[in-house]
């Protein structure tokens, strides 16, 4: 089952109280079905739950047109009813005298009928609905922006897209459907990246510092072995060639833990010192 299928599910297993809204619902399942050249409509169904739901919303409204069926490998909800009653079923104007949750019932049935939802576990947000017409593309934009949650346009070969990027928009419009449970699981989701975002800018935080260390140790010590052999190392002063015995035998060490293994301990700015002067030295030799 799909990321799809399971939002899709949780939304046929909404109570419908109102008889105006199973209504609505069923108009929006038929306004967002695909339409053969036959003048057949089918909605694609993912789950037992969702094409029993389906079937039953649109036999109570549309009678027994409803059949179903297999088409493209897929289960699905077949219908015939009147294309020019479907298309119109979308107008605004279906909605003026109708309660305020008629709306939302519609849209619902949109989506069960032609949205699809990324799985935002492993993949980025999206969500997006392909109806069937231009025309059903357009009433279906301004339903969304209505209600806030305004789409954007994509061009595909078999019609136009409307779709969301934004998860912030597709939680309010999973919220607005009805589906709490997936609205919640993508905020979820969305908490769960950004701590492994965090976590992987520390760790990358602590492997860019101990490469940093690494390189320069490796320098010093470079500089250090430079030294010894051109007999150098022995006419520095003591101090000196006390860091430079501590960085040979610990070149793991960063500056602060080498800094704490000298006796009595000096301090980093010190160390520093005594390293550029090794640096200094070393950059003499030819």
């Amino acid at each position: 089952m799909t990321y799809t299928d399971k939002v899709k599910k949780e939304l046929s297993g909404l109570p419908v109280k109102n008889a105006c809204c199973r209504r609505a619902l069923a108009r929006g399942l038929v306004y967002g079905a695909t339409v053969s050249p036959e003048g057949v409509l089918s909605i694609p169904v993912g789950s037992r739950e969702a094409a029993e739901f389906t079937e039953k919303t649109l036999r109570e409204v549309f009678g027994d047109v409803v059949k179903v069926g297999k088409a493209g490998g897929r289960s699905r909800i077949m219908l015939t009813v009147d294309f020019a009653a479907a298309d119109s079923s979308g107008d605004e104007q279906a909605f003026e005298k109708a309660c305020p949750d008629c709306e939302a019932a519609f849209l619902r049935g949109v989506f069960l009928a032609c949205a699809t939802l990324s799985d935002p576990h492993s993949a980025s947000y999206h969500a997006e609905f392909v109806p069937h017409t231009a025309k059903r593309t357009r009433s279906i934009y301004r339903l969304l922006d209505k209600i806030g949650c305004p789409p954007k346009i994509i061009n595909r070969k078999n019609g136009t897209g409307l779709y969301f990027k934004d998860s912030e928009v597709i939680e309010e419009l999973l919220v607005k459907l009805g589906a709490t449970r997936a609205a919640f699981d993508l905020m979820n989701c969305k908490i769960e990246r950004a701590i492994r975002n965090d976590e992987n800018r520390a760790t990358n935080c602590v492997a860019r510092n101990i490469a940093r260390t690494v390189a320069a140790s490796r320098r010093q010590i470079e500089d250090i072995h430079r030294l010894a052999e051109s007999g150098r190392l022995e006419t520095m002063p003591y101090d000196i060639r006390v860091t430079a015995k501590l960085r040979l035998e610990h070149p793991e060490a960063s500056l602060a833990e080498l800094a704490a293994l000298h006796k009595p301990p000096i301090s980093k700015s010190g160390l520093n010192h005594r390293l550029e002067k090794i640096a200094h030295e070393a950059e003499k030799i030819d």
